[in-house]
């Protein structure tokens, strides 16, 4: 796996072998900038990641009882989010694994309507390729 601009500053070797010092000059500096455009794209992503993982507890303390909520994923980092918040709001208990009985008092929120994601049909696959990567989870307040 490369590191983060690796790829980049390979780039930037392969082509500067065949050019002149001040092509080589402009090829580092914009390299250098491709490096900060994607550093600022990758912090934007997680920032928003953040902001899930923030407010869908939020979101499932509203519901009232019996109400839904229904989240679609498009790549795998958020659907972890998702999936690991609606467990633990299902089974929210910390007691160990070998008690009997649990003692920590944590009552669940409610449940997972459906226990795999569900992902798109052929059909839905025909008509819209873009939803491929997609998965739509559901969580019931009880």
């Amino acid at each position: 796996m490369f590191r983060q601009g690796m790829a980049a500053a390979w780039r930037a070797e392969i082509v500067s072998g065949a050019c002149s010092r001040g092509i080589r000059r402009k090829i580092r500096e914009k390299i250098s900038m491709e490096n900060l455009l994607e550093i600022k794209h990758m912090r934007k992503a997680f920032d928003e990641l953040e902001v899930l993982k923030d407010s869908l507890d939020d979101m499932i303390d509203l519901l009232k009882p019996g109400g839904r909520i229904c989240v679609i994923t498009f790549h795998s980092l958020e659907d972890r989010i998702v999936k690991t918040i609606f467990k633990t709001n299902e089974n929210p208990c910390t007691c160990p694994s070998n008690f009997p009985v649990c003692v920590c008092g944590n009552k669940p929120k409610g449940r997972l309507v459906v226990k795999k994601p569900i992902v798109p049909g052929e059909e839905e696959l025909t008509k819209n390729k873009r939803s491929k990567s997609s998965k739509l989870r559901v969580f019931e307040r009880i």
